[in-house]
């Protein structure tokens, strides 16, 4: 079969084809754009990279021009540097159209340009067109200017660029020779984001070229270079245009594969399936080094470059890729994702383009992706793989204020903004239950303080009382003590008790002594009644209860005497104990505060 192949035809990847070129697909966009620039329409052609605008002008010039019509294309992105403005740029245009109208040997350019020094740049280019261009051509002229989106690098702004545009068709009632002057457009970018002054845009006075992707029914220059693959080219035509959706810079690199791949007809295979097989080894599997040159790749960057829309951007194409396709609504977002060619608009819908983007940009790359621009990943993820349910996965406190401070001005995806909103509300919740509790515990502390201190000042009352209570045990008043003592001792506890305590047994004591001196006898000396000579029959009256005695002769007495003394030396250690000074202290705080 390598003997039917046709040797000579060239598919082109990338860059404008030429006229010539057998590849080269017409579509319903190359009739609607001569129709309209031979007309007179201002037409403008913004649409995705790639999708073959260069090819379009330069087939559409040549039409035009084998209508004597005159053509001048402007490179717009050739007009730039890095110290440009205003004056420089629009001095460029001047010069680009002198030159490509060939007018040089009718004007000294910067003599002229210099002259009107007076006047706005822009009003300097309408003059030219009144006084140089109209006087040196007869025929029609349409100037076309390509890479229009180069103007939006600029910092400082060029609507007067398209207020004169739009000029020059409402002065066509004053001057004729306006008929003669037509414009086109092409760019990657929207008429909205050209000119913010609805009222003075030439786009809504102008047509839109509407530019898809290749049809099975324009196709037909393609199928010369299979022959000789297919018994059929057309059918394996179609299975190209099943993964490409025909994309034009994807569909020839596809066609271009197949002839310099060492297609699997040679081993017998089913050539519609070598097709799949061919997609997935050379386009989608390491996707980055196959992408030669760059198409893949201008996608990927077109979504991601601007970080502030680059999240936005990911939840939107996430849902259509979700849903199948999402409604057109014509919104800054769905407009710049078909601008990057990843999706297309198709009868009132956003679908993914083909099914080799959907395979390389599929979920897990839209997840990569936004992991890689939210410093919030993780969290959003558990979060989001719990339904939402996962309150613990919202951010809190400063990890909150630096998501936030991070999301300022940027468009995120709804998924996004409602996470973030959550964790607001719940950051909220938390601090305000937070305040709520320290409230409550400020509150229980001031309580507790108030029993503490009066607990306090309570028992520094009793402890100052000890002092009384052992001037009352030597004075013999032990029931007076004991009123007291059965007075404070509820509620008490701790050293307190124990001094309680140790009082009433050294009462006991004392009593048990005074008992046991009013119930002994006291003997006389012997020496005493020998003097005396009596002997008395009445009964010996009671020593005081001070009085004292021999303890060494009665053993009894000297038991009593030593408890006595261990309990008043137990006493006395425990009311200089350090608790007892720290209570006296505490108090003495409680009372100066």
């Amino acid at each position: 079969m390598s003997q039917d192949l046709n040797s000579t035809y060239e598919y082109q990847v990338g860059g404008g084809l030429s006229t010539s070129a057998p590849s080269y697909v017409i579509r319903q966009a190359d009739d609607q754009l001569y129709e309209g620039l031979k007309a007179g329409k201002f037409c403008y052609v913004l649409n995705s990279r790639q999708m073959g605008k260069s090819s379009l002008r330069v087939r559409t010039m040549k039409r035009l021009e084998a209508e004597n019509i005159q053509c001048a294309a402007i490179d717009l992105s050739q007009i730039r540097s890095q110290d440009v403005t205003p004056e420089k740029w629009y001095k460029g245009v001047f010069y680009e159209l002198v030159n490509k109208l060939n007018l040089e040997t009718k004007i000294n350019r910067n003599t002229w340009w210099n002259q009107l020094e007076d006047l706005p740049v822009s009003q300097r280019i309408y003059r030219f067109f009144r006084e140089i261009l109209f006087l040196n051509c007869s025929h029609k002229i349409v100037i076309l200017f390509d890479e229009i989106d180069s103007l939006l690098s600029f910092d400082f702004s060029l609507e007067d660029f398209f207020i004169l545009i739009r000029s020059c068709y409402e002065n066509r009632a004053e001057d004729a020779n306006f008929y003669r002057l037509n414009f086109a457009l092409f760019g990657v970018t929207s008429p909205s984001e050209l000119i913010v002054n609805k009222t003075q845009t030439p786009f809504n006075i102008g047509q839109a070229i509407e530019l898809n992707g290749f049809q099975p029914t324009e196709v037909q220059p393609l199928a010369a270079g299979l022959v000789g693959y297919h018994q059929n080219p057309e059918k394996l035509l179609d299975k190209i245009l099943f993964w490409t959706g025909g994309q034009p810079f994807i569909t020839q690199k596809l066609c271009q594969l197949i002839r310099t791949s060492n297609f699997a007809l040679d081993r017998g295979k089913n050539p519609i399936e070598s097709v799949d097989e061919l997609v997935r080894t050379r386009i989608i599997e390491q996707w980055e080094i196959h992408d030669e040159p760059e198409h893949l790749k201008t996608i990927r960057d077109r979504i991601l470059f601007n970080e502030q829309r680059a999240g936005r951007l990911l939840g939107l194409y996430q849902k259509i890729l979700q849903q199948g396709e999402i409604l057109a609504e014509g919104t800054p977002e769905q407009l710049e994702l078909c601008l990057s060619g990843l999706v297309k608009r198709h009868q009132g819908k956003l679908k993914v383009f083909n099914p080799i983007y959907a395979e390389i940009f599929n979920q897990n790359w839209v997840q990569q992706s936004l992991s890689n621009l939210r410093p919030y990943a993780e969290n959003f993820l558990q979060w989001k793989r719990s339904n939402g349910e996962d309150k613990s996965r919202l951010l809190r406190g400063q990890a909150l204020q630096e998501a936030l401070a991070w999301a300022k001005d940027k468009s995120l995806s709804e998924e996004d903004f409602k996470f973030l909103s959550e964790s607001q509300t719940w950051d909220k919740l938390e601090i305000e239950t937070t305040l709520k509790s320290i409230q409550l515990a400020l509150k229980l502390e001031q309580e507790f303080t108030r029993k503490q201190r009066e607990e306090t000042e309570a028992l520094n009352s009793s402890i100052r009382h000890i002092g009384d209570w052992m001037s009352l045990i030597l004075q013999g008043n032990y029931h007076q003590i004991l009123q007291k003592l059965d007075r404070i001792e509820t509620g008490t506890e701790g050293i307190l008790t124990t001094i309680i305590s140790l009082v009433r047994q050294l009462i006991k004591a004392m009593r048990q002594r005074e008992e046991y001196l009013r119930t002994t006898p006291t003997p006389r000396s012997k020496q005493e009644g020998e003097i005396s000579g009596e002997v008395t029959s009445t009964p010996r009256s009671l020593p005081p209860r001070n009085s004292q005695r021999n303890s060494r002769s009665d053993p009894l007495n000297e038991e009593i005497e030593n408890n006595q003394t261990d309990l008043q030396r137990e006493l006395n250690e425990l009311v200089n104990s350090d608790y007892i000074q720290m209570i006296q202290q505490r108090a003495k705080a409680y009372h100066d505060s």
